[in-house]
């Protein structure tokens, strides 16, 4: 029962995140905080119904901690970390072990590792590429607002010297203006 009840709330919480993630407004610090810690929950009382440390999946508890370390200032990515540590010690010690025969649980664990390791670089590559188009904008705007401001300086530059050069030939013709003006 507690684990349909916590798959139930992940994906109700994962529908809300999607709908949450079309909305223009930026998530804040808090709310990245509260979706990774009810990740962190939710997996961690996954893990004690099935295994604890001994699930392969165990090191999935790692995601919510990477997930918090890019977005989030560096004492709630402390934070996370450590709550995820505590997490782990906690499966490691509590848990419900899996009542099949020690074959099968083999094979299981060892698929397990195997999916386990394909997600996580999935997931890890996915990140990546998306840090490194921002990064990619980031870069182009940096760029786009240097040249701007080369450009503005240009055309101050100009007019400084049309100024001077208007300065510089008024003075001579004052000065014929005035001559004129005596004769």
């Amino acid at each position: 029962l507690a684990k349909g009840v916590t798959l139930a709330l992940l994906a109700g919480l994962n529908a809300f995140t999607a709908l949450r993630l079309k909305q223009p407004q930026a998530a804040h610090s808090a709310e990245i905080l509260t979706q990774l810690l009810a990740d962190l929950a939710g997996l961690t009382v996954l893990l004690l119904y099935t295994g604890g440390w001994a699930n392969p999946f165990v090191s999935l508890l790692l995601l919510p901690v990477v997930m918090g370390a890019l977005p989030l200032p560096a004492r709630l990515a402390w934070l996370t970390g450590g709550l995820a540590v505590a997490a782990y010690t906690l499966v490691a010690y509590i848990n419900l072990p899996l009542n099949i025969p020690p074959e099968k649980a083999f094979y299981l664990h060892v698929s397990g590792m195997w999916f386990n390791f394909a997600a996580s670089v999935g997931v890890v590559v996915f990140f990546v590429l998306r840090l490194r188009d921002q990064l990619r904008d980031q870069e182009a705007a940096l760029a786009a607002a240097r040249e701007e401001t080369l450009r503005n300086e240009q055309l101050v530059a100009v007019a400084l010297v049309a100024a001077g050069t208007a300065h510089e030939l008024a003075t001579p013709l004052n000065t014929l203006a005035l001559l004129n003006e005596s004769l």
